[in-house]
């Protein structure tokens, strides 16, 4: 099927904005990785929900945590473990932690990046990065206002090439 190039979204529309705030976040998936320099370990990439502090569907968050060989790598390692309320860890690796994070729900800190404000990370320098259940008692909702966010469903549902939308002469 040929393309028409000229109906290709922008990339205003290709996906959703990035958030900002703290977000509750259901670790739908934590597994070990190999990096493209297969000299460096292997990382945990873990897969969130997200949902905002009211309760309402937020998209996915993909992060990635490190074996920490510095300072803000083990501060974040760190809040991890204790936001998954992880007890008694003393001598682990990571792919210890794929094993048991699955399913937790912990709060975490998002921001758009500096180098690519479209892209949204983990916020390792103003609060405390992740958040346990009981850290987040009365935690009032912190997250960019959803009017200020790009609704990606509503667009997908909604847009002139939903599958449910009728086919234009000669588009196919």
């Amino acid at each position: 099927m040929p393309i028409n190039f000229d109906e290709i979204n922008s990339a205003e529309g290709a996906g959703p904005a990035a958030k900002s705030g703290r977000f509750l976040a259901t670790i739908e998936a934590a597994i070990m990785k190999q990096g493209k320099d297969t000299n460096k370990p292997m990382y945990l990439a873990v897969t969130y929900n997200l949902m905002t502090m009211d309760g309402k569907k937020a998209g996915k968050f993909w992060d990635n945590i490190t074996e920490p060989t510095s300072d803000i790598p083990k501060f974040k390692l760190k809040r991890f473990i204790e936001a998954c309320e992880i007890k008694g860890l003393t001598n682990f690796e990571l792919k210890d932690l794929a094993k048991i994070v699955p399913g937790k729900t912990i709060g975490i800190d998002l921001i758009p990046d500096r180098n690519d404000p479209a892209k949204t990370v983990i916020d390792v320098f103003s609060g405390m990065i992740y958040y346990s259940p009981e850290d987040l008692k009365g935690t009032p909702s912190t997250e960019t206002p959803e009017e200020d966010l790009l609704d990606f469903e509503k667009q997908c549902i909604n847009g002139s090439d939903a599958l449910d939308a009728p086919a234009k002469p000669n588009e196919y």
